[in-house]
């Protein structure tokens, strides 16, 4: 079976909503954790695309220790 042109832009805007999420949720909890986050962070952050690595990432808030250990 085929993919539309249409359903491919909606799975194409699922996966970003989710990415934006992601990525909203993270540096929420990062800077819950340790205040106001450094431009670098938030930058970095922002321009990670991989939903599984976001999400790595978002696991570690529980044994974060310092944000040299956070890998995004």
């Amino acid at each position: 079976m085929t993919q539309t042109i249409a359903e491919a832009w909606l799975k194409e805007g699922k996966a970003n909503g989710q990415v934006l999420a992601i990525r909203a949720a993270l540096k929420r909890q990062l800077a819950a954790k340790i205040g106001q986050l450094p431009a670098a962070l938030t930058e970095r952050i922002d321009a990670t695309t991989d939903l599984d690595r976001l999400n790595a990432a978002l696991n570690q808030m529980g044994t974060l220790r310092g944000l040299d250990d956070l890998q995004v």
